[in-house]
């Protein structure tokens, strides 16, 4: 978060974002993989792509979710360099 100090722990602000991030990111990978179940191809691309977009959110806010990918922790570092219409604008587009 800018402006505020912190100390390589979560502060008051991100404690919130990081409780809903969680089981939306988690709903958003299980819907996606129900959207896969099918025939048709725009069904299967709209899952596989919500699938990864739970993924990068998981990836970038809550690397403590992921342990087992190495680079995880410096891919958060970066996104947490980032304003905050900007991780709207990665996140959104």
């Amino acid at each position: 978060m800018a402006g505020l100090p912190t100390n390589g722990t979560y502060t008051l602000f991100e404690w919130p974002a990081v409780f809903f991030l969680l089981p939306s990111a988690l709903a958003c990978a299980i819907s996606g993989l129900f959207s896969c179940i099918t025939i048709h191809p725009l069904n299967i691309a709209a899952g596989a792509w919500m699938i990864t977009n739970a993924f990068v959110l998981l990836l970038c806010e809550a690397p403590f979710c992921c342990p087992f990918i190495e680079f995880a922790n410096t891919v958060a570092a970066k996104v947490d360099q980032l304003r905050s219409w900007q991780k709207a604008v990665f996140y959104c587009g």
